[in-house]
């Protein structure tokens, strides 16, 4: 499994459409095929994180290589402030309560 972090650096006045962009664009990236988990996560400084859980990271690029991602991400980055950054990680280790 890998999980996908990406900072996306929101201007404040567009931080409104982005939440709406996200929601709409939920459904369609957890029907895909390897979408494990899905979360949209706020910092105390207002730069919002997608946070994404997939079965492998060809899932991740199948999804990535979509057009609908392509009309997305184009349209998303029309609201940044700079340039978004994107981590893709293996868990090595979890531990849970």
């Amino acid at each position: 499994m890998v999980k996908r972090l990406v900072v996306l650096p929101i201007l404040p006045m567009h931080a409104e459409a982005f939440v709406l962009a996200y929601n709409e664009a939920k459904p369609f990236i957890l029907s895909q095929t390897g979408c494990l988990h899905l979360e949209l996560l706020r910092s105390r400084d207002d730069q919002f994180i997608t946070l994404s859980h997939w079965d492998s990271e060809d899932h991740l690029n199948a999804y990535r290589s979509t057009p609908f991602f392509e009309k997305t991400w184009k349209h998303v980055k029309t609201m940044f402030s700079g340039k978004a950054q994107a981590f893709t990680t293996v868990v090595i280790d979890t531990q849970s309560n």
